[in-house]
């Protein structure tokens, strides 16, 4: 629903329309809450850079409600690194403890090749969160026009 609505707005309103941004910020959240942390992460940062252009622009919005808007978006950004940080952690761990549990139940039953395949599945894990992490060093901290 919020991405339909993200799009209705970019065609009607513009791209940095402040409901327009609204629309993003909702469909960022709807990505957190379903675990897509790369694409919130995505959606939160265009959604700053597009409230600092919308600032620049000196578009009818006060200093103050634009700064609020900008401070909730990189609240936002924080939680999606966090996220990605704590959702790595927790991926190390829950290959560990499968592994361990496998191990407990049936020493003799785990083979070299089980263990392989557990490190594999690990790495592309690892490699999809590393990619996330690059993104992450690419966030441009805000400017709140105060300069």
């Amino acid at each position: 629903m919020d991405e339909k609505t993200l799009t209705l707005r970019k065609a009607v309103l513009g791209e940095s329309h402040m409901d327009t941004l609204m629309s993003m910020n909702n469909l960022a959240e709807d990505c957190r809450l379903l675990m897509k942390y790369q694409e919130a992460l995505r959606l939160d940062q265009k959604t700053l850079d597009l409230r600092e252009k919308f600032s620049n622009e000196g578009k009818d919005i006060s200093q103050e409600r634009n700064i609020k808007y900008t401070l909730i978006t990189v609240r936002n950004l924080i939680k999606d690194c966090e996220a990605l940080a704590l959702y790595k952690k927790t991926l190390e761990l829950k290959v560990k403890y499968d592994f361990l549990e496998k191990k407990i139940k049936n020493p003799n039953d785990i083979t070299d090749e089980e263990v392989q395949d557990e490190a594999d599945l690990l790495g592309k894990e690892l490699k999809s969160i590393k990619e996330a992490e690059d993104d992450e060093k690419n966030i441009i901290p805000p400017k709140f026009g105060l300069d």
